[in-house]
């Protein structure tokens, strides 16, 4: 996945509406507390620094931690999917692009890349909310398995860059809420990291309380 899924926070959202993002980092939505303004969507699943990593594998050396799922609905339990997404078109072709979304292959990092890289390429599943008939409202959802040093180090990295992190579901989660520049609302960007799975959600004008939660109580039951 990935976001070069990576890109810019407002990238990811905007790119999403003309081509597939390069599914990279993901900002896991579900972190936005319910008493934060509803985040916009910007599908983009990941941080934009630089920092090298040593070792560009974007998969763990051993077997994963947990499952990930193949399909987006399966991400959260059915009554939480309802109550979330509703009827909220998933993955319209005009938002994700010719390589779609849902389930994706993993590929390999370029030499040298970047955590952001790293992440994006290590992407597994990319899910993509958002009604055509909308400017701005919608949310996306990354999530990818990779070696937990590189996802921590990237977390580290967020929090020098205006992002709130802290300890929660038995992991690390980081979060950004800012207005958006060209509309009046909040864009929300949240990466989760857990052993050896990373999560990204971006929304914006679309509201949650605590999406990263349900999340992690699919994955690890």
């Amino acid at each position: 996945m990935s976001q070069s899924v990576m890109q810019g926070p407002r990238a990811f959202l905007r790119l999403a509406a003309v081509a597939a993002i390069a599914l990279s980092a993901f900002a896991v939505v579900g972190c936005t507390p319910a008493v934060q303004p509803s985040p916009t969507v910007h599908p983009d699943p990941g941080p934009s620094h630089t920092r090298q990593v040593p070792s560009p594998s974007s998969t763990p050396s051993t077997a994963p931690a947990v499952a990930i799922p193949r399909d987006c609905h399966q991400l959260v339990s059915p009554d939480s999917y309802k109550r979330t997404f509703g009827d909220t078109p998933l993955n319209d072709p005009g938002f994700v692009g010719p390589d779609g979304a849902g389930a994706v292959t993993p590929s390999a990092p370029p030499p040298g890349a970047n955590a952001s890289q790293i992440l994006s390429s290590a992407v597994q599943l990319y899910c993509v909310w958002r009604d055509p008939r909308a400017d701005i409202t919608g949310i996306a959802v990354s999530v990818a398995t990779v070696d937990g040093a590189v996802a921590r180090g990237h977390l580290d990295e967020l929090a020098t860059q205006g992002y709130t992190c802290k300890d929660v579901h038995e992991g690390r989660q980081c979060q950004k809420v800012e207005k958006d520049p060209e509309y009046p609302v909040d864009d929300g960007f949240t990466s989760f990291s857990r052993d050896d799975v990373y999560l990204s959600v971006t929304q914006s004008n679309f509201p949650t309380n605590d999406l990263i939660g349900r999340i992690v109580a699919t994955l690890w039951p």
